[in-house]
C-alpha cells in the first residue's frame, strides 16, 4: 500500500475507530435494545465501518424505551 493513500485515508480511520469508541461506550453505559450487550459489542467490532451504523440505527436504547 502506498504511504501517500494512508495518508489520504487516515482521517477515515480515525473516525472510524472514533465512531466504534463511542458505540461501545454507548452500549456499556446506555444499554441496547434488541440484542444483548455482548452481541451489538462484537458487530461493532468485527464488522468494520457498518457494525457503528448498524448499531446506531437499530441498537441504540431510545429515550422511549
Amino acid at each position: 500500500m502506498n504511504m501517500d493513500l494512508i495518508i489520504i485515508l487516515m482521517p477515515l480511520i480515525i473516525l472510524n475507530y472514533t465512531l466504534a469508541a463511542w458505540c461501545l461506550w454507548m452500549i456499556i453505559k446506555k444499554g441496547v435494545r434488541n440484542l444483548n450487550k455482548v452481541i451489538w459489542s462484537l458487530i461493532v467490532l468485527f464488522v468494520t465501518g457498518f457494525g457503528s451504523v448498524l448499531f446506531l440505527i437499530f441498537g441504540r436504547k431510545n429515550i422511549y424505551d
